[in-house]
């Protein structure tokens, strides 16, 4: 489904996150994350190939590659990869699982710092990252996309916001802390399109559209489990605290759900492309 700017409008915005924060989050243990973070739907690879021309030969810069779930696919189809990853155990897993790969390149520093050449790019992506880079730094897409480039970014929220059901009313009553912001469970910052879109029109990008994707995911309760694990509502608990809701979590799939859980997850995906030119016109 493809949504125009007051699409969705019924998820407000959220602050974004502290990166310097996010980076210490996420990099606890990449095998945790690898295991527990779902593949993202097909129609992401889709949209890449036919609308931002994802194809063999042409290069890509990832911003926030985590453990290299998107990295992936995007070697498979043929893309020469430069990956940008400022947490430092996360590019430790990355490099070497992706070592054999001539194809891949990876700067173990941030967006910020990452020193990148201008017009390189034909494609830059975010997976669940770019709410990590400042602001500042958004005209640096269009600095580093060759004319006619084109950028994604997209986020999976693990929950339909709009219709919560039976587990994730279970799940929020196991989430009791007061200190918890609410969007950190329901995802408004990724769901909000006239914000994202507006991120990437601040980049200095073009027919920037909005993608939102709904998908059904059956889940185990070990692999419940792990997804939970990955998240900053569970992360930011005390150490000692988490195994202990993690094992409620994983719990109320086996008692109350069969050992089961099919949900729907929505990926909301963002595409804009380089319009500018370079020298004068003709």
């Amino acid at each position: 489904m493809t949504a125009g700017n007051s699409a969705r409008a019924d998820f407000s915005a959220s602050e974004k996150p502290d990166p310097e924060e996010g980076r210490a989050l996420y990099g606890q243990d990449p095998g945790v994350y690898e295991r527990g973070r779902p593949e993202y739907p097909p129609e992401v690879y889709r949209i890449l190939r036919e609308d931002c021309g994802l194809r063999e030969g042409i290069g890509v810069l990832e911003i926030g590659p985590g453990t290299g779930q998107a990295t992936r696919h995007l070697l498979r189809a043929g893309a020469r990869v430069t990956a940008v990853e400022p947490n430092q155990a996360m590019a430790a897993h990355l490099r070497a699982s992706m070592a054999h790969d001539s194809h891949f390149e990876l700067m173990a520093t941030s967006f910020e710092k990452a020193v990148l050449p201008e017009e390189a790019f034909d494609l830059v992506v975010a997976a669940m990252s770019f709410h990590w880079v400042q602001p500042r730094e958004y005209p640096r897409l269009c600095s580093l996309l060759r004319p006619g480039g084109s950028a994604a970014t997209w986020w999976t929220v693990w929950r339909d916001p709009a219709a919560p059901d039976d587990f994730d009313r279970a799940v929020d009553a196991l989430l009791t802390d007061p200190s918890d912001p609410p969007a950190e469970r329901f995802g408004t910052l990724e769901l909000d399109v006239d914000a994202r879109t507006a991120d990437l029109r601040m980049a200095g990008l073009d027919d920037v559209r909005a993608h939102v994707i709904r998908s059904a995911i059956t889940l185990e309760s070990r692999q419940m489990r792990d997804l939970w694990a990955t998240t900053a509502v569970v992360l930011r608990r005390d150490a000692q605290d988490r195994p202990a809701l993690l094992d409620a979590i994983g719990g109320l799939v086996d008692r109350s759900f069969g050992g089961t859980v099919t949900k729907t997850f929505v990926t909301a995906m963002y595409t804009a492309t380089n319009q500018r030119r370079t020298g004068p016109p003709d």
